[in-house]
């Protein structure tokens, strides 16, 4: 498992604690990666919740924001490999393969020198 694949899992894992956490509380928020900060937003904004669950809540906003930040980090490093790799941009012209895939490949496979 890569760096950027652990953070991916870290993240989805701290978004759905986080899902279930608020509806514990009777906060219902839309599966999905798009609807997460949203629900965030929500929970940390509501006055009825007590204050050391609004706490608790707080510090899991903090973790999954630290997940995005180190995640978001990693595919801007990726996406810079990408760029500047001529392998990896012809490797994204295959179909089905984009920037993070084809740099990954790109950075794995060993060079074609090395083959007969």
């Amino acid at each position: 498992m890569t760096v950027r694949e652990r953070l991916v899992s870290v993240k989805s894992q701290l978004s759905n604690a986080f899902r279930s956490y608020a509806a514990e509380f009777g906060i219902v928020g839309p599966a999905g990666r798009q609807n997460v900060a949203a629900l965030i937003k929500r929970v940390l904004e509501d006055d009825s919740l007590p204050e050391m669950a609004r706490d608790l809540f707080r510090f899991q906003a903090d973790e999954y924001a630290a997940a995005e930040a180190r995640l978001a980090k990693i595919e801007a490093k990726l996406m810079k490999w990408h760029r500047d790799d001529d392998i990896s941009r012809r490797i994204a012209t295959i179909p089905g393969i984009g920037p993070i895939g084809s740099s990954m490949l790109s950075m794995k496979a060993p060079p074609p020198e090395t083959f007969r």
